[in-house]
């Protein structure tokens, strides 16, 4: 993942996984470690009730997961980056095929 805390002095991360497709949290994690070990548990089983689109037609739906990664020392959160982690639908896990709904600073 790009950046980090050592190219960021003074400042404080937390990595959030997101659903970017659906715009839903799946978990907060301390450090990118947290968020790695969090994908790796979804990534393991397609058919988890976690990589469960909301959509009424969840069967065929999909979830695009990204790692976003915020400045917490600010209010609101700062985006630092965001990072395409991979896609989940109809049973099978794939490459993250469109670009992220959140927009960053350059």
């Amino acid at each position: 993942m790009a950046g980090g805390r050592a190219e960021r002095i003074g400042m404080s991360s937390v990595f959030v996984v997101e659903d970017d497709f659906h715009a839903e949290k799946m978990g907060q994690f301390g450090d990118q470690k947290g968020a790695e070990g969090f994908l790796a548990y979804l990534r393991s089983d397609p058919h988890a009730v976690q990589n469960r689109a909301p959509c009424t037609s969840w069967r065929t739906c999909h979830r695009t997961y990204y790692v976003l990664e915020y400045d917490d020392s600010t209010t609101p959160w700062t985006l630092i980056s965001t990072v395409p982690a991979f896609e989940v639908g109809q049973g099978e896990i794939r490459p993250v095929t469109s670009g992220s709904n959140h927009q960053q600073d350059s």
